[in-house]
């Protein structure tokens, strides 16, 4: 099973779309921050775009998430990237996603130290990190794009993850 979490009436080809309304693409209707109504290790991916931004306890959604997906399955996330106006202005959201945010459940970074253990119940490897450029001729810059993400706002639009379920 293929799960689309927080999809709204944006139905994905082949995945079953979960959301707290019940818009008419909505295959299942649940309040996620409260739990997912798939058994354990029954999903093989999870797809999350705009969605994570509106969760205000992100540890307990991504244990969550583990506890569902099975053995290596695929966990792709875009949000809006943290220094883009398009993550402060809508009064919804309540988390921001950094390049770093997900490496507090990668075991690997854990374990160099760099990080504390906060015990998560969630072991992830980031396979894929990639921005969604606030304007497309960014794409072309000869030089490093890190200097503008690091000292300018709404260069990246958006960021996107692809994880996958270490168990």
């Amino acid at each position: 099973m293929k799960i689309n979490l927080g999809g709204g009436n944006t139905k994905r080809e082949g995945y079953v779309n979960v959301d707290i309304i019940p818009f008419p693409n909505v295959d299942v209707v649940c309040d996620i921050s409260k739990g997912l109504p798939f058994k354990e290790n029954s999903v093989e991916a999870v797809y999350a775009s705009h969605f994570l931004e509106h969760i205000e306890n992100l540890p307990k959604l991504m244990e969550e998430i583990y506890r569902v997906c099975k053995p290596e399955a695929v966990i792709e996330i875009k949000c809006p990237y943290f220094k883009s106006n398009g993550a402060f202005k809508d009064p919804t959201h309540v988390t921001f996603i950094t390049e770093q945010t997900f490496d507090y459940f990668d075991p690997k970074q854990i374990e160099s130290g760099k990080l504390p253990d906060y015990k998560f119940k969630c072991k992830i490897k980031i396979d894929k990190m990639a921005y969604l450029w606030s304007s497309q001729w960014l794409r072309f810059v000869p030089f490093k794009k890190a200097f503008f993400l690091k000292h300018f706002w709404n260069v990246a639009r958006s960021i996107y993850f692809r994880l996958i379920v270490i168990k």
